[in-house]
């Protein structure tokens, strides 16, 4: 089983974030988010219970083609169970149903965040494919951070495989970057090494 973590940030002031926390995402690519469904396809999803009900409707419809969606969240959930929709208290408690084959064979798994799935996670993640916002939306007021506050690393104990542009579309508030990254001892990428 493989655990890819999914992200998309932007350099704000404060360090790396993942949006606002009253206002969630800031920005919109078209792009990254066509990225999002594609990358999630036929995948299961491990993600946060805000997180998950953040995630627009029409990401959650389930088709032949849609993720699965194991919600780590200590709270009893009433939407569990519904469809492909599975919950898990604990990391360990996730991991073991990955392993239990309640989602079929599960080999690439999508560690989708919030913040604090993210910095649990990421330990045990081979691989990283986080989309780089270029453009700072100016009404992030409360910042979630990656990692932590002030982060400049990208990618912590990863290294940069690949690189993908994408450009701004009608209505688009920026352009971006998809990078992918892989497990690597001891070396890191720096955000501004980057040029982004």
């Amino acid at each position: 089983m493989r655990l890819t973590a999914v992200a998309a940030l932007v350099k704000h002031p404060t360090g790396l974030c993942l949006g606002d926390a009253d206002k969630h995402l800031t920005w919109r690519v078209r792009g990254d988010f066509q990225h999002l469904r594609a990358v999630t396809q036929n995948r299961v999803c491990v993600v946060g219970r805000k997180t998950f009900e953040i995630l627009p409707d029409t990401f959650k419809v389930r088709t032949s083609l849609s993720p699965d969606f194991l919600v780590l969240s200590r709270s009893i959930l009433g939407y569990i169970h519904k469809g492909s929709v599975i919950q898990a208290r604990t990391q360990a408690h996730a991991l073991g149903v990955l392993r239990s084959g309640r989602f079929g064979k599960a080999k690439d798994v999508i560690v989708l965040g919030g913040a604090q799935v993210y910095r649990e996670w990421w330990p045990i993640c081979s691989r990283a494919i986080i989309t780089l916002i270029h453009k700072c939306p100016t009404d992030i007021t409360s910042a979630v951070h990656w990692m932590d506050e002030g982060n400049v690393d990208l990618a912590p104990g990863m290294f940069l495989v690949n690189e993908q542009k994408i450009a701004a579309q009608d209505g688009d508030t920026s352009t971006a970057t998809i990078l992918t990254f892989e497990r690597h001892p001891g070396f890191h990428v720096k955000a501004q090494a980057l040029g982004a």
